[in-house]
């Protein structure tokens, strides 16, 4: 458990520290499509680290219910990046 819960942080903080870059970079040019991917990273993000925070920290729901919720968030953010990287 104490191990899931370190990479599931170090799985947050190194997501993290890639959607800052992309919304700096956002802010710098404006492009509409470096917001959209940062957001598309930062759900897919969050999607990723559901089942190991549900392992980490023991969310009142089953895993079943929680494995759904992180694949579909996995399923919408990777629309997004692919959205915003075809548009």
């Amino acid at each position: 458990i104490v191990i899931i819960a370190v990479l599931t942080i170090v799985f947050l903080l190194l997501g993290g520290a890639l959607i800052i870059y992309i919304y700096d970079a956002y802010r710098r040019v404006s492009q509409r499509y470096l917001l959209l991917l940062s957001l598309g990273f930062f759900v897919l993000i969050i999607g990723g680290a559901l089942p190991g925070m549900h392992r980490a920290i023991g969310l009142s729901v089953d895993f079943d219910t929680t494995l759904t919720a992180s694949l579909l968030m996995q399923m919408v953010g990777i629309s997004l990046v692919f959205y915003s990287v075809v548009r």
